[in-house]
């Protein structure tokens, strides 16, 4: 009996261990993943506002185009409008070339935050399996103490049969 109780505690604090070990692995997994979600959101927005630069400044060179093509139609001996437009191009498709850096970094910077999503729902998904296999361990600890009481109680049963019959 005496056994029994002991195996039956050392069991109840082996399970108390991994589930807290458990829950702290699940909740550092939850917490990994809300901050993976905001980083992706956050990165998200950070693209959407790039290619929006990146379009707008495809607009600016496209028109900037247009201008020094009607500037080199419309005069031809006014040399200094025509420079002036095709500085503006120039200008433009150097906006255009920034634009597109930046979205290439806001891209990367998505996909890193993507991955860090991937390993946050897979420490927590893993913490989960902890958790299960600490209940099962639990529950074989249960059924042992069941086990080890109802042979204390079978014990107890033979002993008051055996003093009967010794009184006898």
């Amino acid at each position: 009996v005496s056994a029994g109780t002991a195996a039956d505690r050392a069991a109840m604090d082996e399970y108390a261990r991994q589930v807290a070990e458990g829950k702290d692995a699940a909740d550092a997994a939850d917490k990994d993943l809300e901050q993976a979600k905001t980083g992706l959101a956050d990165a998200k927005a950070d693209a959407s506002e790039k290619d929006e630069a990146y379009q707008s400044a495809l607009k600016a060179a496209q028109d900037a185009k247009d201008a020094l093509d009607k500037a080199k139609a419309d005069a031809v001996g006014t040399t200094p409008e025509a420079i002036s437009a095709e500085q503006a191009v120039r200008d433009a498709t150097d906006a255009v070339s920034r634009a597109q850096a930046e979205l290439a970094n806001a891209n990367a910077t998505l996909a890193d935050a993507q991955s860090k999503l991937v390993a946050a729902q897979s420490a927590k998904d893993s913490a989960d399996s902890v958790l299960a296999a600490a209940k099962q361990n639990k529950d074989a600890a249960d059924a042992k103490t069941a086990a080890a009481s109802a042979a204390y109680e079978q014990a107890k049963a033979d002993l008051a049969a055996a003093e009967a019959g010794a009184s006898g």
